[in-house]
């Protein structure tokens, strides 16, 4: 088996004759033009060779790139994991026009051809991918387990070392990668701080990911990727500058016989043997240098603020104000909020969102001084309210910075994303589905039961979740003062 790391987190796998690449992004940026992939990815004219299987961990647009996949020839057959809450199969055939789809039911192995396993593993809304060809076992975890209570890490953790106990070869995604908590500006809170001691909580979690599993390799990967916004460069500095995962892990367990790499474009692991590519690895220098040559456009484009001309305003507001009028029946129950738009291109301009408890509206006016407020780019709001996805351009990108009194009123921040989106959130969306299609979603939710229990305690506060923000502001160490 001989893998060669395209960046982020596509593989290139041959092996058996057969060519499988994983989660493709190399043509043009994420999220909104929010996020850009550097180091350089090397595809290496890989989508004018043959492939075999494409394989595609989950939906968001990281990983799944509708640009890259257009540049790839159809007639490969795509391997994706059958979730609970969406469908990416019927994504790829009406969206991007790949005629053979392959849903991997979790923990169910398929045999592709010349007798390639695969199984995927699903833990909600994203997968892990086995693949054994006989002479090694490779496991492609990427961020599927990034951020999840460590319940869930556990339970998936023993299902792979019980099913798979000899891995040659792990890819395990090792940096935060979202929104929150680096966008939510609160009273007493130090932003680098906090960003700081969520980048090396996730560090931790791959160190002792990667010491329970014990494979031969372990690869340090989905961490290629770059903000350009002037206002959003801090974090690549505070994620660039934290301790390298493997340098933490060989800190932390020093007696564990597992070598790990921080994996870097045209890298290449032949068996378990490491050839080293040419790209260097990326720090605060590397970072800057960047800013002014292979990502100078984009940083160029991300400054180029032309104010929406009144129309434009008018007509966002309408449809903001047709969508959230439409969503508010997400909210029954909740109570009421206010919440400030402000546009990014429009400086002093606000567009408020009122919800009264039953109803939802928006209006436009002055900027104030509400107890929340949501500073976006028009482009990336008009995205949020038309586009399936196109939340995600906030909660994954970090599209948006919110400005809070507590943390009781993230609350109302996420009240506002529920009526932004035209696609239903959570255990909304997956009622949706199950609606849509009772057997298919019966079966999967059976095979998913336990991890999807796992994560029913973390919500009902019977387990710690990770998104937590109270306690931020007043621990010493993440104060204003500790800075």
């Amino acid at each position: 088996m001989r893998i060669r790391c395209v960046g982020h987190a596509c593989l290139e796998i041959e092996t058996r004759g057969l060519r499988v690449v994983t989660n493709p992004w190399w043509e043009g940026p994420a999220y909104g033009r929010q996020w850009y992939p550097w180091p350089t990815p090397q595809p290496a004219g890989l989508a004018t060779r043959p492939i075999d299987y494409v394989f595609l961990s989950h939906g968001r647009d990281d990983h799944f790139h509708s640009p890259t996949l257009r540049t790839l020839q159809r007639d490969a057959t795509a391997l994706v994991p059958e979730l609970v809450a969406e469908r990416l199969g019927r994504r790829l055939r009406e969206q991007i026009g790949f005629c053979e789809v392959l849903e991997l039911r979790h923990g169910r192995t398929a045999t592709l051809r010349r007798r390639l396993r695969a199984t995927a593993y699903v833990n909600v809304t994203d997968s892990i991918l086995v693949l054994e060809d006989g002479d090694r076992v490779l496991v492609d975890a990427n961020v599927a387990l990034r951020g999840a209570p460590a319940a869930v890490v556990d339970h998936f953790v023993r299902l792979l070392r019980d099913r798979h106990p000899s891995i040659d070869t792990l890819f395990l995604g090792y940096t935060a990668g979202s929104w929150f908590p680096n966008c939510v500006r609160l009273p007493g809170k130090n932003d680098r701080a906090v960003a700081r001691a969520h980048e090396e909580r996730f560090r931790d979690a791959f160190s002792r990911i990667v010491a329970d599993l014990r494979p031969r390799l372990a690869c340090a990967s989905d961490g290629s990727y770059a903000l350009v916004e002037p206002h959003l460069r801090w974090m690549n500095d505070v994620r660039l500058s934290t301790e390298e995962p493997d340098a933490r892990f060989a800190r932390r367990h020093p007696q564990n016989g597992t070598r790990v790499h921080l994996i870097l474009p045209n890298d290449v692991i032949e068996g378990v043997d490491l050839v080293p590519g040419a790209t260097a690895r990326a720090d605060r220098d590397e970072m800057e240098r960047a800013y002014g040559s292979v990502l100078r456009a984009a940083c160029e484009s991300a400054r180029a603020l032309a104010p929406r001309l009144p129309d434009e305003v008018l007509a966002l507001v309408e449809r903001l104000d047709q969508r959230v009028r439409n969503n508010a029946g997400r909210l029954a129950g909740r109570p009421p909020f206010e919440i400030d738009l402000r546009l990014r291109d429009n400086p002093g301009l606000a567009l408020r969102v009122r919800f009264d408890g039953r109803q939802a509206r928006a209006e436009t006016g002055p900027a104030r001084a509400p107890r929340a407020r949501l500073e976006i780019k028009a482009d990336l709001l008009d995205a949020a309210i038309r586009e399936e996805r196109g939340l995600e351009s906030i909660l994954v990108g970090s599209g948006a910075v919110a400005s809070i009194e507590s943390a009781e009123d993230m609350a109302h921040i996420r009240g506002l994303f529920s009526l932004l989106s035209p696609r239903p959130s959570g255990w909304q969306r997956l009622l949706a589905e199950l609606r849509a299609s009772p057997r298919r979603q019966a079966a999967a939710l059976l095979s998913q039961r336990w991890p999807l229990a796992l994560y029913l305690g973390s919500r009902l506060g019977l387990l710690p979740r990770v998104d937590e923000l109270r306690g931020l502001a007043s621990e010493p160490h993440l104060s204003r003062a500790a800075a």
